[in-house]
């Protein structure tokens, strides 16, 4: 007999992204610098927070990657800039758009984590706890007895689950009795 693994009620929530086939990431940040100062002129804490650099062929300009900007660096760019030096800081992050084959569900929610027997071992697991292999196709593995395919159920469709519960709202919500009397006794 199959077992039907039920969807927890008090679990069904409107998905705010209902419809979506996309969703934007926003990539790390990318920051990179300039300068007229040389390497060697550079403090040793900025020198170990750059990633990436390239130095002019006559050694007059420094460019790089830093890996984080932070308020220390903000500051030293102010003093050396006052100093008379150029040391400009330029930060940028991208967007990531990732695209699904399929929209965003209507509804999240999650399944009850009901036991169903192993017709192999004839052992009581919780769905949850039942492997996948995926190595030979997918299919259940029993955590007891390392059988495969030896499991009987299905899931509960959200449909049928939203017109249930929209069924027993129905059934429990006070009614009113017309009752019409003839007057002519």
């Amino acid at each position: 007999m199959t077992t039907l693994i039920k969807i927890k009620r008090d679990s069904i929530k409107k998905n705010p992204n209902a419809g979506r086939d996309s969703v934007q990431i926003p990539m790390p940040w990318q920051v990179t610098f300039e300068t007229n100062m040389t390497k060697d002129e550079l403090p040793e804490w900025l020198q170990g927070n750059i990633t990436e650099w390239s130095i002019g062929t006559d050694h007059s300009l420094t460019k790089g990657w830093l890996g984080v900007v932070d308020d220390r660096v903000m500051e030293y760019a102010y003093s050396v800039i006052k100093d008379g030096n150029r040391f400009s800081i330029e930060a940028k992050r991208d967007i990531q758009t990732i695209r699904s084959i399929t929209p965003e569900p209507k509804y999240n929610y999650k399944y009850k984590n009901t036991k169903v027997k192993c017709n192999h071992c004839q052992q009581m697991i919780p769905v949850n706890d039942i492997k996948k292999d995926v190595y030979e196709g997918i299919f259940d593995v029993c955590p007891k007895c390392g059988d495969g395919d030896t499991f009987d159920y299905k899931y509960e469709q959200i449909e049928d689950a939203i017109r249930k519960e929209e069924a027993i709202k129905e059934i429990n919500k006070p009614h009113t009795i017309n009752q019409q009397y003839d007057d002519k006794t």
